[in-house]
């Protein structure tokens, strides 16, 4: 339980998402546990909530209505680790979209307790394709350069000019008449 708590009391940087040595402390706890554990972050790093799941899955139970920002996403982002070394699976991306949630970021442990992979995805505007999320490329633990804060406000931006109550000009269709 000390362990848990002390995860609370660290600060999470925007680039990468999480120190070295947060993502060994992450990594060897979950391994030690047998369980995922799951961190939302706020846009200032710090830890909003802690979620610990089985080896399996987490569940993040019921948000509270108020947002961490004032934008159209939660403002959090969801850091959880996986211990079957999968990547970023349906259920982590359907989280993700129902909670609005800023971006997930998967953190793989091996059997050792070791970090291995990192993953992570965000939510996208509203797109011809139809596509909710973009999901990036594996990278090893230690190489992640994404700026979460920076990725989230762009993608607020953008979906405040997507939407018609924005002020803006409604989107228009390929034929160019109203969609």
């Amino acid at each position: 339980m000390k362990a848990l708590s002390r995860l609370m009391t660290r600060r999470y940087p925007p680039e990468g998402g999480y120190t070295p040595e947060q993502a060994h402390e992450l990594a060897a706890l979950s391994r030690s546990l047998n369980r995922q554990i799951g961190l939302l972050i706020n846009r200032q790093g710090r830890p909003f909530m802690i979620v610990v799941g089985d080896a399996a899955r987490i569940l993040i139970p019921e948000l509270p209505r108020a947002r961490e920002s004032l934008g159209r996403l939660r403002g959090l982002r969801l850091l959880v680790t996986h211990l079957a070394g999968d990547l970023l699976r349906q259920e982590d991306l359907l989280d993700m979209l129902f909670l609005r949630l800023d971006s997930v970021c998967v953190l793989t442990v091996d059997s050792r307790g070791q970090p291995l992979q990192c993953q992570h995805a965000h939510l996208l505007p509203p797109n011809p394709e139809g596509k909710t999320s973009l999901i990036h490329p594996p990278t090893r633990w230690d190489l992640g350069e994404t700026d979460f804060t920076a990725e989230a406000v762009a993608l607020e931006e953008e979906l405040a000019r997507a939407s018609p109550s924005a002020g803006g000009a409604p989107a228009r269709s390929a034929a160019g008449g109203p969609p």
